[in-house]
């Protein structure tokens, strides 16, 4: 507490002096007391004088080492900066490298990433592609299966229908051969028919087949559908056949040519009523005319020939229908 009455001291003020006003303060003090020391050894003056120049050379002292020293500090500024930037420097460095080395695994990884996705890829291609061919092969296979089987059964069952109409025609070949057999001038019919199957064949010298007639060739063709075997020329067939008056001709019967001579060098086949069918010569074709001369004679097949022939032909015909009707 303060005492009433009385005034309170002034507070004392913290002064604050530079490096170099210090150092001359502390140079002066210094001197003052050496001064003093010595005994006064002049007045007041000289000592002011010389404490002065003493300040004066002092302050020049701490001049010049407050000088050294800046100089000092900024070389261990600098060599701080310069130690600093060596050491940003070398962090730098390290942090690029560090992302160099992090950019180059994060390539290799997407690289590595895009290889295992392509493999997988093809692989799952490859496995679709295989699915696919092996779902098409089923189904060719299924389709293969499916046609067989109804080609089987069409096969099976057009078999079936070819046997049943194969019998079917042996049984009414078998029934017209028996009837022929007890009927034969039926034969003479039948060779008509079968000649009128081949007219327009043209002429054509020594031809025996449809490609082809000549007169002879022609007549043995016929007879031989009927299992009848002729002689190979006119005047063979003229000396195998039974002679027959032109009133009792019948269809069927051979109609022979003769020359001034007498010689056969033309045969065909009786129509009847006037009519004949023959190879007539070259640059023509086999058709049925009027016959036209009166030099012709008419001779039939032997009754033995024919009955045999057909004997033949119905004992063929009717051990075929034998064998299917027994191995069905």
């Amino acid at each position: 507490m303060s005492t009433p009455g009385r005034h309170r001291a002034p507070k004392a003020r913290k002064v604050r002096l530079s490096k170099v006003q210090a150092i001359a303060l502390a140079a002066t003090v210094a001197i003052t007391g050496v001064v003093a020391v010595a005994g006064h050894a002049s007045n007041a003056t000289s000592q002011t004088r010389s404490a002065s120049s003493v300040t004066k050379h002092l302050e020049s002292i701490a001049i010049k080492t407050q000088v050294s020293q800046n100089a000092n500090a900024a070389k261990q500024s600098a060599k701080i900066s310069i130690a600093k930037a060596k050491t940003q420097s070398k962090l730098a460095a390290k942090t690029r490298a560090k992302a160099q080395s992090h950019a180059k695994a994060v390539h290799a990884f997407r690289v590595r990433a895009h290889i295992k996705a392509v493999a997988a890829f093809k692989a799952r291609k490859a496995a679709a592609k295989a699915k696919s061919r092996a779902h098409f092969r089923a189904a060719a296979n299924t389709k293969a299966s499916v046609s067989a089987y109804v080609s089987n059964r069409s096969r099976s069952t057009s078999t079936v229908a070819t046997r049943s109409r194969t019998i079917s025609r042996l049984r009414g070949q078998v029934a017209s051969l028996k009837s022929q057999l007890r009927k034969p001038e039926s034969i003479g019919k039948n060779a008509v028919a079968i000649a009128d199957n081949y007219r327009g064949v043209p002429y054509r010298r020594g031809g025996t087949s449809p490609r082809g007639f000549d007169c002879s060739g022609y007549t043995q063709y016929v007879y031989s559908k009927l299992g009848i075997s002729l002689p190979r020329v006119a005047a063979a067939q003229s000396h195998s056949a039974v002679p027959v008056r032109r009133s009792f001709a019948k269809p069927g019967d051979l109609v022979f040519y003769h020359s001034g001579s007498g010689y056969v060098y033309h045969v065909g086949i009786y129509a009847g009523a006037g009519q004949v069918w023959h190879a007539p010569f070259a640059g023509r074709a086999v058709e049925k005319v009027r016959i036209s001369t009166h030099n012709v004679t008419f001779g039939r097949v032997s009754k033995s020939a024919a009955q045999n022939a057909l004997a033949l032909k119905l004992a063929k015909k009717t051990a075929k229908l034998a064998h299917l009707i027994h191995n069905k």
